[in-house]
């Protein structure tokens, strides 16, 4: 496997036959930041195109060099996107968490005829401004190392202020909901939002996102996508609030719960996912952990006693007061109520 340099990036174009994943063509058309790797920078057959949001892999699936490499150079907790059917029965083979799990994404697209803008009613006290990011630097907002991590996939404070589309929306001197663009390609543009957790069912999300479109109309944009998994049931309302139109679903792979907000699942379903990850434990003692805080999300305190059983037998380390910091950010967001320190790791040590 060899990477390509960028002049021979439009080599693999026509190996890509979907279109689920703007942040890919924005890599192979040198827009945004990313790697590509081919079994051959003459003539390719096969490639994995590594963007902000994924690791896509298109091209011949049953090249053995070529997977082999791959599998060498994935890690063991990297998503992963087929773009065929071939890449989706493969990659569960090559991946180097042989439990790694499907989810599916959704994906939607907004034109100018079908947004629907809203009307700027913010709260008394909130206050809706674009992302200027040398000017937001200069200030001591909470939360705003949310939004420097998003844009670093931007490479430069200047291509994002060029080409990419950003608003938050500010009470004092706390950053409470964000919509920013992840990647863009000719008149095609892709939007995400997050709001902390506090400050959810207030109407902030379709406002920093209607004012972001219009931006992007602005900015010459006439297409914006929006990827969200299936379990955020938050993010599709908000999407179709504003306009936003199904366009498809899609496969992906992950060794993680596929969620974009902690209570996208609930109690049974982190449940379940806790029930694989203990069977694939017993393989894989990587998963031991992940497993441990899927149960504690599902609140399921005996199970997590368990593991930690498990886990002490298997001579696998627990920081319990890690594990105890991370029980005290979850009950933040509303789960795990029924863990109390110290009484469940006491029951976890005996």
């Amino acid at each position: 496997m060899t990477i390509l340099k960028n002049e021979d990036y439009r080599k693999v174009n026509e190996l890509v036959t979907t279109y689920n994943e703007l942040s890919v063509f924005s890599v192979l058309e040198g827009l945004m930041q990313g790697v590509v790797m081919a079994d051959s920078a003459e003539h390719p057959q096969s490639v994995m195109i590594e963007s902000c949001e994924t690791k896509l892999l298109a091209g011949r699936a049953d090249d053995g060099d070529f997977n082999a490499a791959v599998s060498e150079s994935l890690g063991f907790w990297d998503h992963v996107t087929p773009d065929t059917e071939e890449w989706r029965r493969r990659i569960p083979q090559i991946h180097p968490n042989k439990f790694i799990r499907e989810y599916t994404r959704h994906r939607y697209i907004l034109t100018r005829d079908t947004f629907t803008p809203a009307g700027l009613q913010l709260p008394e006290g909130y206050v809706l401004e674009i992302i200027e990011l040398p000017e937001l630097r200069k200030k001591n907002y909470v939360n705003a190392d949310k939004i420097y991590n998003w844009v670093e996939a931007w490479g430069s404070d200047e291509h994002f202020a060029k080409a990419g589309c950003g608003c938050y929306i500010r009470h004092g001197d706390q950053l409470v909901s964000w919509s920013i663009s992840d990647c863009y390609t000719g008149d095609q543009i892709a939007i995400g939002i997050q709001t902390a957790p506090r400050y959810r069912k207030m109407g902030l999300a379709k406002q920093v996102v209607s004012a972001v479109v219009q931006q992007c109309w602005d900015k010459g944009y006439n297409h914006v996508e929006w990827l969200c998994v299936s379990t955020n049931r938050g993010s599709q309302a908000v999407a179709e609030r504003v306009g936003f139109k199904l366009a498809n679903t899609y496969i992906s792979f992950t060794s993680y719960a596929p969620i974009e907000n902690l209570t996208d699942l609930d109690e049974g379903g982190w449940y379940e996912w806790g029930a694989y990850l203990q069977q694939a434990s017993q393989a894989e003692s990587r998963l031991y952990l992940e497993c441990l805080h899927c149960y504690i999300k599902a609140n399921a305190v005996e199970k997590a006693a368990e593991i930690v059983r498990e886990m002490t037998k298997a001579e696998i380390g627990c920081d319990l007061e890690d594990l105890n910091g991370a029980i005290a950010y979850y009950q933040s967001e509303g789960l795990c109520s029924a863990f109390k320190a110290p009484q469940w790791t006491l029951t976890g040590s005996e």
